[in-house]
């Protein structure tokens, strides 16, 4: 091996200089993937500033705002309902699901946001599936708590 000035390196100071390095508590092949998590932990914090500039513009606006996401159970919401202003007969679904909020956005953000929608591994397409998912699941939950005659039984 050689170094820039085409001295002869030995394949023990290229060893010792990685041990010194492991040692230091680094590694080699850390730093591209500390900046890797670097990235993904700027680009996390930007949607989540993102989403919460959405909430509150929701909340504070008595806008024309679209829900986006998967239809809710009892009819309560559907994809596509329009709204003035942030639903207030939702107030226990958010209460459990507060990223539903996420998913209410301004008319005139809609085509992008459903683009986004659209983009499988986006946070928005993520999102969205972790809801469909979650609400699935509580109808199973509360299927399986039926008794013979089909009503819900709840464990007090």
């Amino acid at each position: 091996m050689h170094d820039k000035n085409n001295s002869a390196i030995s394949e023990p100071d290229v060893v010792a200089d990685a041990a010194n390095s492991k040692a230091a508590g680094k590694s080699p092949k850390s730093k591209p993937q500390d900046t890797m998590n670097e990235l993904e932990r700027e680009k996390r914090r930007r949607k989540e500033e993102r989403n919460e500039k959405r909430r509150a513009y929701a909340k504070e606006k008595k806008d024309t705002i679209i829900y986006m996401g998967p239809n809710l159970p009892g009819g309560h919401a559907a994809t596509g309902n329009v709204y003035i202003g942030m639903p207030t007969h939702l107030e226990e679904e958010l209460a459990k699901m507060p990223e539903l909020t996420s998913l209410f956005i301004p008319v005139d953000a809609l085509p992008g946001f459903k683009q986004e929608l659209e983009t499988q591994g986006s946070e928005a397409y993520r999102l969205y599936q972790s809801i469909d998912r979650q609400i699935l699941e509580d109808a199973k939950e509360m299927y399986k708590n039926k008794n013979k005659n089909g009503e819900v039984v709840v464990d007090v």
